[in-house]
């Protein structure tokens, strides 16, 4: 696909889940104050890392507006995705995919492997960032992604997150595992880089909302999908109009 086409796409689906972030945004508004916004955003949270389907109920003490919150199961996806990367890293584990900035804590071997007996590829300096593709299921092996290739391995107990926990409205989908295509900065490195099938999996849940007052009501459906504990961003939402504003 040239480029050109492939940043058209990309805008486009960019701008399909900027105006669903709006629309849950601008009922939250609707409805409730900020505090019990941050509520209501929390046990968003909360419910979609439940292990089991319940539901959540909240009132709002100033507009009095009441809420409720259901999730389904959760579901495992399953994807390959071809991706740029170093040729001595093996690819071939069960990975489970992230998309999050990280840091390195101290000056930090790249393996080839998810292992101590992987070949020493680089090292990350103490503080510098790099994007943590996935995680070696089971294990607390971390694959790197800079700048559009994949580096190698390494050790998360060595590494911090940037990001702990962030409400669903302002994390931005996984472009790896998400209809989102890749930055320029991948398509660059794709154009001079050998590619690799990337099998991984990561999951995602159905999640309902209501929102009602004594003279309006409304409600909602959305996809969300994890990147890591508290941090779910909305994948295909199906948000119903607020009647209170037609």
């Amino acid at each position: 696909m040239p480029q050109a086409q492939v940043e058209r796409e990309a805008e486009t689906l960019q701008e399909t889940h900027a105006h669903s972030v709006t629309v849950l945004s601008d009922q939250l508004d609707f409805y409730l104050s900020q505090r019990s916004r941050d509520v209501f955003l929390e046990q968003m949270l909360d419910a979609l890392e439940s292990e089991k389907g319940s539901e959540w109920q909240g009132r709002d003490p100033r507009t009095y507006a009441k809420w409720i919150i259901r999730v389904q199961p959760q579901e495992w996806r399953t994807v390959e995705v071809k991706h740029p990367s170093a040729e001595a890293v093996n690819i071939q584990h069960d990975l489970q995919f992230v998309d999050i900035p990280y840091h390195s804590n101290a000056n930090l071997n790249i393996r080839s492997e998810p292992g101590l007996k992987g070949d020493i590829l680089g090292v990350l300096q103490k503080g510098e960032v790099f994007h943590a593709m996935a995680r070696v299921t089971d294990t607390p092996w971390l694959l790197v992604e800079q700048r559009g290739m994949i580096k190698g391995y390494v050790h998360s107990d060595y590494a911090q997150s940037n990001v702990i926990s962030r409400d669903i409205l302002s994390t931005q989908p996984n472009s790896l595992v998400s209809s989102l295509l890749p930055s320029k900065a991948l398509i660059e490195a794709a154009s001079t880089l050998p590619e690799k099938d990337v099998d991984g999996v990561f999951t995602c849940r159905y999640l309902d909302y209501q929102l009602r007052n004594d003279n309006d009501d409304t409600s909602g459906t959305l996809k969300a999908c994890r990147k890591q504990h508290k941090v779910w961003y909305i994948d295909t939402p199906t948000v119903q109009d607020d009647p209170s504003r037609t």
